[in-house]
């Protein structure tokens, strides 16, 4: 259907008849077409005094049957020539074409769609780019809203402190987006009430916070982005908590050295005239996948700076790794502020072989990252199935298939901080217990040297009677069995004892119990995370005992215990110096058993150039539960290309390190694991050894 309208007759009314009339066809009939042409309905350029020389707008609108919750609306503008007289008139119309467009979306479908921007006839004098571009990528991009596709409804206290409490992270991300009809440039005190509310929640729960600017044009409006990132500075610049994200996903449109970096630079400088040192992530082209480029163009003179990467497992593999490895052997710093299990556009299955590769390699690199997205919109990306409730009060059932692997991933996770935050309580007494203690040996759970408590009010309770307090607010209680337990703990606590004389390999045995099954604390050396142990449930004093196996322990060493989960109560750390003669045995009083583990390579695959190895199986003959460890060793250097069914802890020229992901990390008596490796090497390669660490 069409009409031709004159240029000075052109109004909005006639617009949205015509365009409610194609929409209404394309229900029906899943394709229609409106035009206008605004001007002369022929394609030369009218003879006489009025400038506006020809605009054809085709709307081309698809509703495609086979996912009714998204609309593509496709709109193209051709511009024939004209002057530079014309410019404003042109500006205004295309401004008015535009932005009407825009609003008439119906308000029951969500929306993505593309831009096509194509001139018609010769360009004389007027730049199409400089008048219709801009202001289509103002008017009609489709992140308008905060958070752009990722449900403003949970923009809440209850919702925020569920991905700590519920899906176990450390890091909310809060997009705020900015300059689409609802986003920031429009809606100012809208969406800054949203954010806040998001970033207090953040900060109360201990959480880290990503602010999030989040546009594809962001270079554009660089004196917003001053003004929002100087108030956020000021509001939260001495929370540890902070990070700013100044620039989301530059498209491929942009360039790094015209447009990002400049921007970059004076948005950084604003930020740390007030915050000196809180961590700024800085995006770069082609949807924040370039890192190279920026690495080889860095931003120099400034600190705590990282560039973002962002990938979804369904469209991005290998070659963008390739990308980031790059980068960051030219030094940068990343930060994988966004990604998701499926394709770029949101949709799909899980990806799960290729996911699985990208979590690995953030975890061998060490990547801080954000999955997209804590959200309950039809698609493959979100998080909650579709109407589930805001207030953060969910179970698993709530959880799409994406869902759950994120939410397994994340509590399964090793490796990562504890999410920042200080300690608190008072309790009065000593600070502390003053002695170290010398290996072999026990450290009982109250001997703590330092502590961060978060549970101020059961301190040494009057109950206690059988040992002595320490002080630091640390919660103690009586355990069965006549000793003292370190109780009430919450996530985010930590204690840290100080060892004497030691030096060697033990064998280290985690004495814990909880209501719940699954609730882990991570074990450091140094700082150097050693592995993770959880409980088995049945009662606070229904204890289980995990043994890390063949633990470097230096003299004067401080070990770290920090609760990754809730409810757990610590009764002991035992060191037993390794045997190399026989098994290990858990020491007295551990819950009783024998753990012995072995592993075995069935065979190696070879071509030119590449090699697989499919069958690593790690097998616990013993009577007690653990969780296992093991190195791969060949005869000569390999490069490892990728992993599964397996997480890679430490790589060397011959030699890999590996243990279990959160399905397979624990084997009960009788159990077995296996995983598999493929890599490069030259030469042929004899059989590799495997050796249980």
């Amino acid at each position: 259907m069409g009409q031709a309208l004159d240029d000075e007759a052109f109004n909005a009314a006639d617009f949205e008849k015509n365009w409610r009339a194609a929409y209404s066809t394309c229900l029906n009939h899943y394709r229609a077409q409106l035009a206008f042409w605004c001007g002369d309905e022929a394609d030369g350029p009218r003879r006489g005094p009025r400038r506006w020389k020809n605009i054809s707008i085709t709307y081309r609108p698809i509703l495609f049957a086979v996912d009714h919750d998204f609309f593509y609306a496709l709109l193209r503008i051709r511009v024939g020539p004209a002057d530079a007289a014309s410019e404003g008139k042109d500006s205004n119309r295309c401004e008015t074409v535009i932005k009407r467009f825009a609003e008439l979306y119906p308000p029951n479908f969500q929306y993505k769609y593309q831009l096509f921007l194509a001139e018609k006839g010769r360009r004389s004098g007027q730049s199409f780019e400089r008048v219709c571009s801009p202001i289509a990528r103002r008017l009609t991009r489709p992140e308008g809203r905060i958070p752009a596709g990722a449900g403003e409804r949970y923009y809440n206290a209850g919702a925020v402190k569920a991905v700590k409490t519920f899906f176990g992270g450390n890091l909310v991300r809060v997009a705020v987006g900015v300059d689409e009809s609802g986003g920031y440039l429009s809606d100012r005190d809208g969406n800054l009430a949203r954010a806040r509310a998001a970033i207090d929640a953040a900060i109360a729960n201990d959480l880290y916070v990503i602010i999030d600017w989040h546009s594809h044009y962001a270079h554009e409006h660089e004196a917003e982005a001053i003004a929002f990132f100087k108030d956020m500075a000021t509001r939260y610049g001495k929370k540890n908590h902070v990070i700013y994200e100044i620039f989301n996903e530059p498209k491929n449109d942009v360039s790094w050295a015209q447009h990002v970096k400049p921007y970059a630079q004076r948005v950084v400088a604003a930020i740390r005239a007030i915050d000196p040192d809180n961590l700024i992530v800085v995006g770069n082209p082609t949807w924040s996948q370039d890192v190279d480029v920026a690495a080889a163009d860095p931003i120099r003179g400034v600190t705590n700076l990282a560039y973002t990467l962002h990938f979804y497992a369904g469209t991005h593999g290998e070659g963008l790794r390739d990308k980031a490895r790059k980068a960051m052997n030219l030094g940068a710093a990343l930060f994988v502020t966004e990604w998701g299990t499926v394709n770029a556009d949101g949709n799909g299955g899980v990806a799960q072989a290729e996911t699985d590769r990208w979590v690995q390699f953030m975890k061998q690199y060490h990547l801080g990252n954000a999955n997209w997205a804590l959200n309950d919109k039809s698609e493959g990306a979100s998080a909650l199935k579709p109407n589930t409730r805001t207030d953060g009060q969910w179970g698993t059932e709530v959880l799409t298939t994406s869902g759950q692997y994120v939410r397994d991933m994340i509590r399964g996770w090793t490796g990562a901080g504890s999410g920042g935050g200080s300690g608190g309580g008072t309790g009065g007494g000593a600070s502390g217990y003053p002695n170290a203690v010398n290996l072999p040996g026990r450290i009982e759970a109250e001997h703590y040297t330092a502590a961060i408590d978060k549970t101020a009010g059961n301190a040494n309770t009057a109950a206690v009677t059988q040992c002595t307090y320490y002080g630091l607010g640390v919660d103690v209680q009586n355990a069965s069995g006549g000793t003292c337990n370190v109780g009430w703990t919450q996530v985010g606590e930590q204690l840290r004892y100080r060892v004497g004389t030691a030096g060697g390999r033990y064998d280290l045995s985690v004495r814990l119990a909880s209501l719940h099954n699954g609730q882990r604390a991570r074990i450091a050396i140094n700082g150097q995370e050693i592995g993770v142990v959880s409980t088995s449930g049945g009662g606070w004093q229904a204890w289980t005992t995990e043994t890390l196996r063949n633990v470097d322990v230096p003299a004067g060493a401080t070990v770290t215990v920090d609760f990754l989960d809730s409810g757990v109560n610590l009764d002991y750390l035992n060191f037993v110096a390794v045997n190399t003669g026989g098994t290990p045995t858990n020491p007295p009083g551990s819950g009783g058993g024998t753990s012995t583990v072995t592993c075995r390579i069935g065979g190696i695959d070879q071509w030119n150039g590449g090699f697989v190895v499919n069958d690593i199986e790690v097998t616990n003959s013993g009577s007690a539960a653990l969780k296992w460890r093991v190195a791969v060793e060949f005869d000569q250097a390999v490069k490892l290309t990728q992993n599964w069914s397996s997480n890679l802890v430490s790589t060397e020229a011959k030699r890999f390190v590996f243990d279990g992901l959160s399905w397979n990390a624990q084997l009960q008596p009788g159990q077995k694991a296996s995983f598999g490796l493929q890599g490069t090497h030259t030469g042929s390669l004899g059989q590799p050894r495997c050796k249980v660490l």
